[in-house]
């Protein structure tokens, strides 16, 4: 509990920042929202069905039943507001409330109740919402993605995107991107063997795991930096998951 609300306290922090750099650079970036994260307040969610799976207990428990005023990191009407003012990024689902769709005590209702709820709160900021990246790169019950109008996801792999078997387009599932993971140069490496390479380079992130505005903004400066330069040479082109699927479509 007290890892994931130190979490959250950074990433409120961090997102500021990282929204300037995408902004000065011009970058549109697809943000993957936790559903409840895009509230104000519970009254404005359904009622959960009961969850109780083996590894957690009552896993909707964790739910304060307040509003942002009172729990600030469980809400972030705020932070999503930002993100869309810019005008050039996504807003995407992450689930309601990150439940895994894919564990063996994940149901039918449960996988139902997290597609359909995240949905309903993200439409309250964005009437397209249109991608949905599955809790711990998961894939699971695609037909419900359809089903709740969701035309893409990302997948758990690094294949040529194509259409699955409900029509829904997979996103590659990108590169881990962290200061764990490797350094701003090699990031930049990265972005070279993409465009030399004439394929995608996806890049996905938790903010939290830069431990502060500083060191986020020392890592990403370099390389938005070098795919703004690429970018204005006709080299690249940066564009959110929506965007590069419906370009990759037009072909078909």
């Amino acid at each position: 509990m007290q890892e994931s609300l130190a979490r959250g306290t950074l990433a409120r922090q961090n997102l500021p920042t990282f929204l300037s750099l995408l902004d000065t650079y011009h970058i549109p970036a697809t943000f993957a929202v936790v559903g409840h994260v895009a509230l104000a307040r519970c009254g404005q969610h359904q009622t959960p069905p009961p969850f109780a799976p083996a590894w957690t207990g009552d896993w909707y428990a964790i739910d304060p039943r307040s509003d942002i005023a009172v729990n600030p990191n469980y809400y972030g009407v705020d932070l999503i507001k930002r993100v869309l003012a810019s005008g050039q990024h996504e807003i995407g689902s992450h689930s309601f409330s990150h439940v895994d769709l894919a564990d063996e005590a994940t149901g039918k209702q449960i996988a139902e109740f997290e597609i359909k709820e995240s949905r309903h709160a993200l439409e309250t900021l964005e009437n397209s919402i249109d991608t949905f990246v599955f809790p711990n790169n998961r894939p699971a019950y695609n037909d419900l993605l359809v089903k709740h109008n969701f035309t893409i996801y990302r997948s758990n792999k690094n294949e040529r995107m194509t259409r699955d078997q409900f029509g829904l387009w997979q996103f590659p599932l990108g590169i881990w991107t962290s200061p764990k993971a490797f350094s701003q140069r090699e990031a930049i490496t990265l972005v070279n063997m993409g465009i030399r390479g004439k394929t995608i380079v996806n890049f996905w992130l938790h903010l939290y795991e830069f431990k502060n505005p500083a060191a986020l903004k020392q890592f990403f400066e370099p390389l938005f930096a070098h795919i703004a330069q690429q970018r204005d040479a006709s080299l690249i082109f940066p564009a959110t998951m929506r965007t590069i699927t419906h370009t990759i479509a037009n072909y078909e």
